[in-house]
């Protein structure tokens, strides 16, 4: 059983991870870095405060990538929370 770090939301890993995606999106943070015009994305852990913060689409040039996969990139930013939330916070 998995709990959403959020809300009182919980199931099986794949039902929590969807939960995630649709209910709290706001969690994900994307951005474009004005100087480098990399496009990045990073999650909080709420229980702790550790925060993952990655590229997105390194090659990617196109201004519209992060407002055209929004969907895409929360998905891979969820992924991480719950892997840190497993290996971390003892969640299954």
């Amino acid at each position: 059983m998995t709990a959403c770090p959020f809300c009182a939301e919980s199931g099986d890993r794949m039902h929590v991870h969807r939960h995630l995606v649709d209910a709290h999106p706001e969690q994900i943070e994307t951005w474009k870095d004005a100087n480098t015009g990399r496009m990045r994305y990073r999650v909080v852990c709420p229980q702790c405060g550790a925060d993952y913060e990655h590229r997105v689409k390194p090659r990617s040039t196109d201004p519209t990538f992060l407002e055209t996969f929004a969907t895409e990139v929360r998905m891979v930013g969820f992924d991480m929370l719950l892997n840190h939330m497993t290996a971390e916070h003892e969640e299954d």
